[in-house]
């Protein structure tokens, strides 16, 4: 993984714990072609019911979204410059943006607070 893309993954690894989110990282998924899609992260439950796709600096975005729209995910291309450091903020605003799309009883506590 590109080191400013494992930045990002280490802070949404922080951001996982302090704000009780679950993320998976690295993430694939596949097209409906069958091609694998590589993803610095995926963050469950916000911006769609599969959750949000975090793209890599590396992968065209135009292409990365419709692969991900096609299988039922949100996409998302992050500047490192402010998701490569943890701040609770930035990341809560972020996440409201996506919006939770999961279960009204499993979203956060922070988000059902506002």
């Amino acid at each position: 993984m590109h080191p400013e893309d494992q930045a990002i993954a280490d802070a949404w690894l922080v951001a996982s714990a302090d704000l009780g989110i679950h993320v998976t990282t690295p993430f694939q998924f596949r097209t409906g072609l069958g091609e694998q899609v590589d993803c610095i992260l995926l963050v469950h439950g916000f911006g769609s019911a599969a959750g949000t796709v975090i793209a890599t600096l590396n992968e065209p975005f135009n292409e990365f979204l419709e692969a991900a729209k096609a299988a039922g995910y949100y996409a998302s291309a992050l500047n490192p410059t402010h998701y490569a450091k943890y701040k609770r903020a930035t990341f809560i605003d972020t996440l409201r943006d996506w919006a939770w799309e999961g279960p009204a009883q499993d979203a956060p506590s922070w988000y059902r607070v506002s």
